[in-house]
């Protein structure tokens, strides 16, 4: 009984099984993304000084007939000198150390609204070298009650959350 449980448990996870790797020669690094998410190796987020790496975003297949926004994705970011993950927010909130797997990460998020829109973000940082590599989740969503019962259902936040820790742990340096 116990195996079917865990069968119909690995059957329900989001599976990656097609995953796509990128690998960035120029900073040695690389990360697994679900088939079918639009990746952009040219991405900067538009602060000051900007700030680069590579995103990738949710395909429309993950987004039709939700609340969640097209422009939701994690990004590979990078920064040179010390390595905070406050670094790559605008205003961080409860900046603090977790440890997975022998790596240690900064950890810091932050959250917005506006509009009957929602926004949160989270970057895992770690450093390699001089370099400060952010892992950066930006979840953009409409208030689910802004819409009319029944037209939108609310997105499957678990089903992305676990998407977004699969490709942070597979972010090899």
């Amino acid at each position: 009984m116990r195996y079917v449980f865990l069968a119909l448990a690995l059957m329900a996870a989001p599976a990656l099984a097609q995953d796509q790797t990128y690998r960035d020669p120029s900073l040695g690094f690389s990360i697994a993304y679900p088939a079918g998410w639009t990746v952009d190796a040219h991405y900067a987020r538009d602060l000051s000084p900007p700030i680069h790496g590579v995103a990738f975003t949710v395909p429309a297949s993950f987004t039709a007939g939700t609340n969640l926004g097209s422009d939701t994705r994690l990004s590979v970011e990078h920064v040179a000198g010390p390595c905070s993950a406050s670094r790559f927010l605008d205003a961080a909130v409860d900046e603090h150390s977790v440890t997975e797997d022998g790596r240690t990460w900064s950890v810091a998020t932050a959250s917005d609204a506006g509009a009957g829109n929602r926004y949160e973000e989270t970057v895992h940082a770690v450093a390699r070298g001089e370099t400060c590599f952010g892992i950066h989740t930006f979840i953009h969503y409409a208030a689910i009650e802004n819409f009319d019962p029944g037209t939108v259902r609310a997105f499957d936040r678990a089903a992305l959350g676990n998407i977004f820790d699969r490709m942070r742990r597979s972010f090899a340096d």
